[in-house]
This record gives structure tokens, C-alpha cells and sequence, in this order.
């Protein structure tokens, strides 16, 4: 019988960052930060329940936008990305994914890659099975120096080396996403083989009177050649680079209203599924839930989940307790909201193709110290453990201690 359990004694990570945890060979791989700002590889066996972990560098500084994401080489090793907050550089570690974890040897040095090409963050890295020669790199660039602008940038690279030489065969980097003067944030699903799946706000809900949720996917062609493209009624758009959130296909109800993205799917139909905010009273004293799914004529069906109740940041009200699909599900929910006045981790059906929503019920109860937040489904978890979520004191993004707990 699955029973919360502990992953990580102190640790927290952050939403915009793909992907944070995945299984492993039968162990729950993460992506941390610590309460004083450290990134942290783990490696938990989800049958003897032992965790391990590996320092991979101590930052400085206490933020939990620090952490990084992780990828599955094609060899069997595995890439962490790492950093802080707005780096100048992208870094990454690789484990050799056979030998120790705890060992250093075991581990290539920190690796980046910056060129004074602007400040990174949110970076994470992707493998296409179509195409084995390289790998992809999403992060948001600032593009403008120590301005506003934010984009969506991509890099590849041919290949990650074995040993601990300082640098890799990247691209340049390509700007995908711009919209001059705001910083669209962004979320991504793979089907591992030859697509992306994206959702984006147009931009920070502090950031505007309101704002927008849009889909937009890129899909290898059969020279394995990156395609952009959106959807225009019942047929698909192709997108030349960069383009905005507005050239994008718009999912939500288009009121003037404040809303952020929080996690994107895709159906056993192959129709996208979006979760995402609404802040109706133009604040985080009221979050709701909300999702949209891609019908085959391209309309969206766009409703109500259940309200999330107020912000849980003492200084980014827009922050919210959390709502992910399980990774294996599309059909399923994972989000923490109030239950009487403590909030509690549920699981929520999908019914009728997105158009409404059940309580399954609540995977946890009673009382607790602090508050929980930003639930999490591992890749590739095969149902040893859905979800996973931070729980602890949590005032601010720099200023936080909280563990990380999982059902497994």
C-alpha cells in the first residue's frame, strides 16, 4: 500500500523548469534546492526507500528558482541543469548513471555555456527518439541585458561527452518566443519521439491589467528538421522564429482577466490539454483552477476545476498552492487546495473529454506544519509514485524550508 513518504529532508522545486522528477530504473530521480539556495541531484529507490544525493553546486544564494531539470541520455546517463536564478551561464553536471551516485568520479565537472548571450533561467533539456544526434535546450534568456525582455531560447547540442573537458558541442542559441518589454512564462510536454507541446502566458499577472494562455508545438518533419507551428480553426499553422504569444492560438475565454499557465498534457486522442490560473479578483486573495482541452476542430472546451483558494507567497501573491496532470494519465489531476483550513493534496478525474471534473478524493489529510505546494507527476513513473510535493514553511522564494514528499 503507497504511504507519503519523505524524498528529500530539505528541499523545494520550482514550476517553470521542465521536468524536475522522472523514474528511473526504479528510482525517482530529482532536481532540488535547499533552503539556502544549493541545487541538489537525488536518486531515491522506490523499493528500499534509500535516497541518495549529490551536491551539484552551492549557489550563494537563497532561491528556489535556483534548481534545474534533468534529462535521460539515449546512453543511459543522465544530464542535471543547474544555476541560479537569472545566471549568466547555463551549467549542468551528467551522471555516468551505472556507478555510485554519492561518487564524484562518477560525475562529469560543471559544464555551462553563456557567451554573454544574457542572464538564463528555467532551464531544461529534452531527447526526441526521432532524431538520436542531439539533444534540445529550452531556457528563458533575457534578452535585453538588465531589461525586461524575456524569451523562450533554444539550443541543441551533438553530444554530451563522457569525460570532464569544460565544454560541448552546442548551437547558437534561436529566440522561439519574444514579445517586447514582458516575459511570457512557459510550460512543455513531450511525447518523447518527435513533439513538443507548449502553453504560454503572455506574460507575469502582476506584470498586466490581464493576460493570456495560448498552445503552440514544435514537431520534427521527416529530415528531422524543427518545425513550428499553431492552430488556425481545424488546421495547423506553421510559425516562423521568433514569434509572439499573440501569433499563437489563443485557448482561454479572452476576458479581461488575470491568468498564468501551470501544466500541459496530451490526451490518448492527441488533442493538448492546458491547466491554468485565474485570479478574478485581479490579485492572489482568490486563485482558481481552470483548464482547456483541444477539440479535433481546434475549438477549446475551457472549464472550471475548483478554486485553489489565495496565494501562498508573502511577496508574489500570484503564486499558488499547485495543480499538475499525472504523467501517465491525461486523464487525471493531481492539485493542492483547501480542505475546511488546511490545504491537502487530490486527485481529480477528467470527464467528458475536459468539460468537467470529479474529486476522487484527497491523498492527504490531518494536520501539518507550514503549508503544501507545488505538486509535481514524475515522467515515465509507471505508477510507483504519481505524484510528488514540498511541504514546510514557505514565506517567499527567498525565504523557505520545506521537504519534499512523495506516494510510493
Amino acid at each position: 500500500m503507497p504511504q507519503l513518504r519523505t524524498v528529500t529532508a530539505d528541499g523545494i522545486h520550482t514550476w517553470f523548469t521542465d521536468h524536475p522528477h522522472s523514474v528511473v530504473n526504479g528510482h525517482l530521480i530529482s532536481n532540488e534546492t535547499d533552503s539556502v539556495g544549493s541545487c541538489w541531484a537525488y536518486r531515491t529507490s522506490l523499493t528500499t526507500h534509500v535516497t541518495q544525493s549529490f551536491l551539484l553546486g552551492a549557489i550563494g544564494e537563497i532561491d528556489d528558482h535556483n534548481q534545474g531539470g534533468h534529462c535521460l541520455l539515449f546512453d543511459g546517463r543522465i544530464t542535471f541543469t543547474f544555476g541560479p536564478h537569472n545566471d549568466s551561464q547555463f551549467k549542468y553536471r551528467t551522471w555516468n548513471g551505472v556507478g555510485d551516485f554519492t561518487n564524484p568520479a562518477n560525475w562529469t565537472n560543471t559544464k555551462g555555456r553563456g557567451d554573454g548571450e544574457g542572464s538564463y533561467s528555467y532551464p531544461s533539456l529534452f531527447r526526441l527518439s526521432q532524431d538520436t544526434s542531439r539533444l534540445f535546450f529550452f531556457s528563458r534568456r533575457w534578452a535585453d541585458g538588465g531589461g525586461v525582455t524575456r524569451n523562450l531560447s533554444l539550443r541543441t547540442v551533438s553530444s554530451i561527452a563522457q569525460d570532464n573537458v569544460t565544454s560541448d558541442p552546442w548551437s547558437a542559441y534561436t529566440d522561439i518566443l519574444t514579445l517586447s518589454g514582458q516575459r511570457p512564462y512557459v510550460k512543455r510536454y513531450s511525447n518523447g519521439v518527435d513533439r513538443i507541446d507548449y502553453t504560454c502566458s503572455s506574460t507575469h499577472p502582476a506584470e498586466a491589467s490581464f493576460n493570456t494562455v495560448h498552445h503552440f508545438y514544435c514537431k520534427l518533419d521527416g529530415s528531422n528538421v524543427l518545425r513550428w507551428y499553431t492552430r488556425s480553426g481545424a488546421s495547423d499553422v506553421e510559425l516562423t522564429t521568433p514569434f509572439s504569444p499573440n501569433d499563437c492560438q489563443r485557448i482561454d475565454d479572452g476576458g479581461s482577466i488575470k491568468r498564468w499557465v501551470s501544466d500541459i498534457t496530451v490526451a490518448s486522442n492527441g488533442r493538448p490539454r492546458v491547466l491554468w490560473l485565474r485570479y478574478p479578483n485581479g490579485d492572489g486573495s482568490l486563485i482558481e483552477y481552470w483548464s482547456s482541452t483541444q477539440q479535433t476542430d481546434g475549438t477549446w472546451i475551457v472549464a472550471k476545476v475548483v478554486d485553489g483558494g489565495p496565494g501562498n507567497d508573502s511577496t508574489e501573491p500570484f503564486y499558488h498552492a499547485g495543480l499538475c496532470y499525472d504523467n501517465n494519465n491525461a486523464d487525471r489531476i493531481f492539485l493542492i487546495a483547501p480542505v475546511l483550513s488546511l490545504y491537502q493534496e487530490q486527485e481529480w478525474a477528467v470527464l467528458s473529454n475536459g468539460a468537467s471534473f470529479t474529486k476522487i478524493g484527497d491523498r492527504t489529510t490531518g494536520a501539518y506544519t507550514g503549508k503544501r505546494l507545488r505538486v509535481s507527476s514524475p515522467r515515465n513513473h509507471g505508477g510507483l509514485i504519481r505524484s510528488v510535493h514540498a511541504v514546510g514553511t514557505y514565506n517567499h522564494f527567498q525565504s523557505y524550508n520545506t521537504s519534499v514528499v512523495g506516494f510510493w
